[in-house]
């Protein structure tokens, strides 16, 4: 938390989530989900800071991944090109 705290006060983020799920026989108990500007995260996947802090709940934690997402607007246009898609090939 003191790390994406430290991302947003920085600008390296817009700000951040903390989810915890309740149990449903999966294996994602939870994640954390960063805001931003998509450049700046996809820069911040790279840098060695960020590298290191995955590499280190590896080897604490089961199932560690980390994954882009869409929300919001981003969500919006992901849908019209899988519907554009869909249209393609009926």
């Amino acid at each position: 938390m003191a790390y994406w705290n430290g991302l947003q006060a920085s600008g390296e983020i817009e700000s951040f989530e903390v989810v915890m799920l309740g149990a449903h026989g999966g294996d994602l108990q939870g994640f954390a989900l960063l805001r931003g500007d998509r450049e700046k995260l996809v820069l911040l996947r790279m840098t060695s800071d960020f590298v290191r802090i995955i590499a280190r709940a590896e080897t604490c934690l089961d199932n560690v991944g980390v994954i882009e997402a869409y929300v919001d607007g981003g969500a919006r246009r992901l849908m019209e090109t899988w519907e554009s898609a869909i249209v393609d090939l009926v």
